[in-house]
């Protein structure tokens, strides 16, 4: 008698379950915005109980990403070059981020330092969503990326050569869109907060396992 073996996946994913306390405006939102601040933190665990998370700050010119998994944990940290993010009255927005990464290796006595500059550019349209369940009207915004671009320019010490690749992503409208819930939006400041989760089950047979995951990204603006 053949054996049947079932694959169930069941995936749900939820964004902005934040509640708002910042309304605000397209006047309030067009600006050359720095940012001043950035967290993202993703974590996962899986059905067999271990749990991965990964964190990443931007804060004070430094780039700061740990890995803790299985009790171990690991920092690496870059020095942020720029980080703009221009959003306009029109619904076009336009982010940068820059960072540099110096990496020291000793080999036969004989320092091999290799630098990384990083590069991304993402470029998009905006809208705010309407009013539903505890968000008002103007209180969540959707920003919907059609274009990203990376390069990744390396540089090492010994023989002084370098290195230039470039990745380019192009989407369709709503392909690939992020719901912010704004916590705090000021003619000169403004605070998006992003909040997803979700969570995966694989059956096989009586055998079943489920895999978690959530997200949280904030972002702290400012302008001149």
């Amino acid at each position: 008698m053949k054996k049947l073996f079932f694959f169930v996946a069941v995936a749900t994913l939820t964004a902005g379950t934040m509640v708002s306390c910042g309304k605000s405006s397209k006047g309030k939102m067009d600006a050359d915005w720095t940012i001043d601040s950035m967290t993202d933190k993703s974590t996962s665990t899986s059905g067999s109980g271990v749990t991965t998370t990964e964190t990443t700050e931007y804060a004070n010119g430094t780039k700061t990403t740990t890995y803790v998994s299985g009790g171990n944990t690991t920092k690496e940290t870059a020095t942020v070059n720029d980080a703009k993010w221009s959003i306009k009255k029109d619904g076009t927005w336009e982010r940068t981020i820059s960072y540099t990464e110096v990496d020291t290796t000793t080999i036969g006595g004989t320092n091999l330092i290799v630098t990384t500059n990083t590069t991304t550019i993402d470029k998009g349209n905006w809208d705010f969503l309407t009013g539903v369940g505890e968000f008002k009207k103007n209180e969540r915004v959707s920003f919907s990326t059609l274009n990203s671009e990376t390069t990744v320019k390396t540089t090492q010490n010994i023989n002084s050569t370098t290195s230039t690749d470039k990745y380019t992503n192009t989407y369709l409208e709503g392909e690939n869109t992020e719901t912010y819930v704004i916590s705090e939006s000021k003619k000169k400041s403004l605070s998006l907060t992003y909040t997803g989760a979700s969570s995966s089950t694989n059956a096989s047979g009586n055998n079943s396992t489920t895999t978690k995951e959530t997200l949280d990204r904030s972002f702290t603006l400012s302008s001149n």
